[in-house]
């Protein structure tokens, strides 16, 4: 489970729940008790002055400190944040150049853009070949060219929707579009 993941499994046990004990959050994410403080001392640096976890005897809590970042934090924050430590979001990194660029893309080039080695890209795109075959898209390899990726375009866009999106927000429309969307609805429904 990626670290980033378990931070929001985390926030979300604690939010639904006033507090929860070591042994309940052991039992809900499958993990050790040393990897539940792990996660929490990190998830707290995270945090910083927005909120905190707090240990008290066996159990936790958490305290909000400001609840407008911490709503940011809850739409996926900590996601856009993190850098390329994380290995999902090397694959989520992979998946959005490969669909945007529509062309072959060699590994060396994503090893570069991304500041890892060939041999870390590699087990990455590895792994990226068996998340995208749930969404019947395929990603192969050609010598001397590079990888594409290949798979029609409602396919494309929901692998989109759901390994990129929250990693990566983009401007996905025109600044015009934006300006009419706007016009449009500062006019109302009805008058339309």
């Amino acid at each position: 489970m990626a670290v980033v993941n378990r931070w929001y499994q985390i926030l979300q046990l604690l939010v639904t729940r006033k507090e929860m004990t070591t042994t309940e959050l052991e039992q809900k994410l499958t993990v050790s008790r040393q990897t539940i403080r792990n996660s929490i001392v990190s998830l707290n640096e995270e945090l910083a002055d927005i909120a905190k976890i707090k240990q008290k005897d066996n159990t936790y809590q958490l305290i909000i400190n400001n609840f407008d970042r911490f709503d940011e934090v809850m739409v996926g924050g900590l996601k856009q944040t993190r850098d390329f430590n994380s290995a999902n979001k090397r694959i989520s990194f992979m998946i959005k150049r490969l669909i945007e660029s529509g062309n072959f893309i060699a590994i060396d080039d994503l090893s570069e853009e991304l500041g890892v080695s060939r041999g870390t890209a590699a087990n990455d795109i590895k792994e990226m070949k068996q998340m995208v075959c749930f969404f019947n898209v395929k990603v192969s390899g050609t010598p001397n060219r590079g990888m594409h990726i290949y798979g029609n375009e409602f396919d494309l866009r929901l692998l989109y929707i759901y390994h990129v999106q929250d990693y990566f927000t983009d401007n996905f429309l025109q600044a015009e579009t934006y300006q009419l969307v706007d016009e449009i609805a500062q006019m109302g429904f009805y008058n339309i």
